[in-house]
């Protein structure tokens, strides 16, 4: 995955349209500006936009206003997208880039707590309102693309990192951890044919963080939520030693559950530059770990978080750290991309490559 696709795919939680709003240039401001200069006729919530929109200062406080003056804030933006307003025309290239070379497309991600708008951080709304801006926000992503998605991370990051629990965040605060079982039905309202699945980190070895995800899919599944798999990131130390048997059990235990098993933010973070002796390590590392994934029965996808070292996101996060990929920034493939060739040729029964 490529940050274009990360991006506009993926985004902030409340719809794609403000997400467009905040990164590119504010796009539903020019929409209805430029309508009341021309006195087109709009329908009457997204008329009621426009006018905060030409009172506000800026697009949060045009919301707040809408939200305030009494207006249904979720069925604002619902008109708003339905009306084309803000046509979200980069996701949709990416998308039709993809299925006209028969590519699959993993969307990411629904609902993610580090992408809650900043107009909103000082939500004053009901649990019911935001319950209905995050259905809305689902049904009109995951609908726009009904049918062309093979699978979406609905919710990612839910859980702490070191201990049991969930993460606080304005989700849990104010709907309660129901916020996640809530997201997957409303994905699959919106689309009934996507692979629904929970994305987080620190899954592959085990500790609490691992303890408390496999517990909490249990008792998803036992309420009837519709989840379809589990999505390891895999975001690992290519310096470390790392417990490959221990991850292999990891996944069976989902596989058990009868869920799928995906490999969706996978690199392997180096000291940069790294030396010939450390990308010969993370080679075998990328190898042994798509070995221990072509082992799971439920076995699905293998991404990389990234394409190339130049596209990374380790150097911004790790100081100091990088070639993290299976190609260097010149798009040369490293040995990290022998190693998965090597895995791969094993698994479809063609013996060792060469």
């Amino acid at each position: 995955m490529n940050y274009a696709w990360d991006f506009f795919l993926a985004g902030g939680w409340v719809m794609w349209p403000l997400l467009a709003l905040s990164l590119a240039g504010t796009a539903a401001a020019a929409y209805c500006l430029l309508a009341l200069r021309e006195r087109t006729v709009l329908p009457p919530d997204l008329e009621r936009v426009a006018q905060a929109l030409k009172d506000a200062p800026d697009i949060p406080a045009a919301l707040r206003h809408c939200r305030e003056s009494g207006g249904p804030f979720a069925e604002v933006l619902r008109t708003a997208i339905e009306s084309r307003a803000l046509p979200p025309a980069e996701a949709d290239r990416l998308v039709a880039f993809a299925h006209k070379r028969r590519q699959a497309v993993h969307g990411h991600t629904l609902l993610w707590h580090q992408v809650i708008p900043s107009y909103l951080a000082d939500f004053k709304g009901s649990r019911e309102e935001l319950i209905g801006l995050a259905r809305t926000h689902i049904h009109t992503l995951a609908g726009r693309y009904r049918g062309q998605i093979l699978a979406w991370d609905v919710v990612n990051e839910a859980f702490l990192d070191e201990t049991a629990g969930f993460r606080p965040s304005m989700l849990t605060e104010i709907i309660g951890k129901e916020y996640v079982p809530m997201a997957f039905r409303f994905a699959h309202e919106a689309d009934p044919g996507a692979k629904l699945l929970y994305n987080d980190y620190s899954l592959e070895q085990p500790g609490a963080k691992a303890e408390f995800c496999h517990a909490t899919v249990r008792e998803w599944l036992a309420e009837g939520m519709p989840l379809d798999g589990i999505g390891f990131q895999g975001h690992l130390d290519g310096v470390a030693d790392f417990n490959f048997g221990a991850m292999a059990e990891q996944m069976g235990r989902y596989a058990d559950l009868g869920l799928e098993v995906y490999m969706t933010e996978v690199d392997f973070r180096l000291p940069a530059p790294a030396s010939g002796g450390q990308l010969a390590k993370q080679g075998e590392m990328y190898r042994e770990l798509l070995r221990v994934c072509l082992g799971c029965p439920t076995f699905r996808g293998f991404q990389t978080w990234g394409f190339t070292d130049g596209c990374s996101w380790v150097p911004a996060f790790f100081k100091g750290c990088g070639d993290a990929l299976p190609f260097d920034a010149q798009y040369r493939p490293k040995p990290a991309y022998h190693g998965l060739a090597e895995a791969l040729r094993e698994g479809a029964g063609q013996g060792e490559a060469p």
